[in-house]
C-alpha cells in the first residue's frame, strides 16, 4: 500500500493521488525526538563519548541538528559546526553506518512549540553562511560559540533546543551529571577544569530521560546496531 506524508492542511483539504492502489495518508504530529548515538568502534579505535541530535517535526516538515567538531579537530575544544538535516533518513542512516546503536526519545509538543525550537536554532545560525551542502537534505554552518567539550558540545546544544518545548525536561540532571563514557583521568581533569552544572555526556542524558518520571517520552525507538 503506498503511504503519503501530507500535512494537516492537505490532508484536510485533499489529496489528490491517481492511483488504482488503496493510500494510505501519513499526517505528521509536532514533535521533538532526542537522539542519543552510542559508542562504537572504529579502525580499531573505541569512540565512548557518544553524540546527541535533536529532530524537531512539525506538520509541514523535519529539520535534524547536528553540532560538534566536523573540522578534524581533537581535544576537548573545536570548531562550532552545526549540521541541518531535512531528511531524518539521511541523518539515521549516516549514524548507522557507523555501528552504533541511536535511542530516540520522542515527545509530543504543540506546534507552536516546535515551531519555536527551529526559530531558535535560526538564531544560532543567524546570517552565517553555509560551509557545505549536500544536495537538497543537509547543510553545514560554523557558528559564532566554538565547541567546548564540557560546556557547549552535542549534549548542551541539543538540549538548549528542548528546553524551548519542554522547559524542565532536565529538572533533575544534576543527579546523572556524572560522566558516563569518560575515562577515570578524563574525569579528573574535567572537575579540575570545573564540572558543568548540566548535563553534558550523551549517556547521562540517556539514563535520564529513560528514568524521568515528570516526562515520559511518547516514543523510544532504537536505530541501527552493530555491523
Amino acid at each position: 500500500m503506498p503511504t503519503v506524508n501530507a500535512t494537516a492542511k492537505i490532508a484536510k483539504d485533499g489529496v489528490n493521488i491517481i492511483t488504482n492502489q488503496a493510500t494510505k495518508i501519513l499526517v505528521q504530529a509536532p514533535a521533538i525526538e532526542i537522539l542519543i548515538g552510542g559508542p562504537y568502534i572504529s579502525e580499531g579505535e573505541e569512540h565512548t563519548y557518544g553524540h546527541v541530535a535533536l529532530r524537531v517535526v512539525t506538520a509541514s516538515d523535519e529539520h535534524v541538528y547536528d553540532f560538534g567538531r566536523y573540522a578534524g579537530e581533537r581535544g576537548p575544544f573545536g570548531q562550532g559546526r552545526l549540521r541541518v538535516w531535512t531528511d531524518f533518513s539521511k541523518y539515521i542512516a549516516s549514524e548507522n553506518a557507523t555501528g552504533r546503536t541511536t535511542t530516540g526519545f520522542l515527545y509530543r509538543v504543540t506546534s507552536e512549540a516546535a515551531k519555536q525550537v527551529n526559530a531558535h536554532f535560526d538564531g544560532l545560525i543567524g546570517d552565517r553562511p553555509v560551509l557545505r551542502a549536500y544536495a537538497n537534505y543537509r547543510k553545514e554552518y560554523r557558528l559564532a560559540v566554538d565547541y567546548h567539550a564540557l560546556t557547549n558540545n552535542c549534549t548542551t546544544t541539543s538540549m538548549g533546543g528542548a528546553r524551548i518545548a519542554i522547559k524542565d525536561l532536565d529538572y533533575n540532571g544534576i543527579k546523572y551529571n556524572q560522566g558516563r563514557g569518560m575515562s577515570t583521568a578524563e574525569q579528573y581533569a574535567a572537575k579540575i577544569a570545573g564540572w558543568p552544572t548540566a548535563i553534558f555526556m550523551p549517556a547521562d542524558l540517556k539514563q535520564m530521560l529513560e528514568e524521568n518520571p515528570a516526562h515520559r517520552p511518547d516514543k523510544v525507538e532504537k536505530f541501527g546496531g552493530s555491523k
